[in-house]
């Protein structure tokens, strides 16, 4: 796979966030894998975590969605060590639509193998670097930064 097939049928785009020098923070949609019997989609706000392997989700967005455990993984964290549920997800970063200013989302091509995180801040995804790693992330001293894919 390239970077520029990483988006379910888009080419190459750029994705814009914030950040206040600390956390770099994008909002996002997460929702259940392809073969979940119902759809459907919770905007979030996702923190940029370049520390972090693997995409989390918070054990909230993992009740709302009812996703499946697929069994335990052990993962280190800031907290120490800890075996975690895992999970399939499909994560959609989004862009600003120009006619109306609401959020499209755009879905990575590929289903998300996660873990689940106790949610102790305003996150309910960690993007971690299973993700960053197919495109290139840029975080700029004015407070802005972008995932280009």
């Amino acid at each position: 796979m390239t970077n520029r097939s990483i988006l379910a049928g888009f080419r190459v785009s750029q994705f814009d966030f914030r950040h206040d020098g600390r956390q770099p923070v994008m909002p996002v949609f997460v929702g259940a894998p392809e073969y979940a019997s119902a759809f459907s989609l919770i905007q979030t706000i996702a923190l940029v975590d370049t520390g972090s392997t693997m995409t989390l989700v918070s054990s909230a967005i993992v009740r709302q969605l009812e996703l499946m455990p697929l069994g335990k993984r052990q993962v280190i964290g800031i907290h120490g060590n800890a075996n975690k549920w895992e999970y399939r997800f499909r994560l959609a970063l989004t862009q600003t639509d120009d006619m109306n200013g609401s959020m499209v989302p755009f879905f990575l091509a590929d289903e998300i193998l996660g873990a689940d995180f106790e949610k102790l801040s305003q996150f309910d995804v960690l993007i971690g670097m299973d993700v960053l790693s197919k495109g290139t992330l840029t975080i700029r001293p004015d407070g802005t930064g972008s995932f280009r894919v």
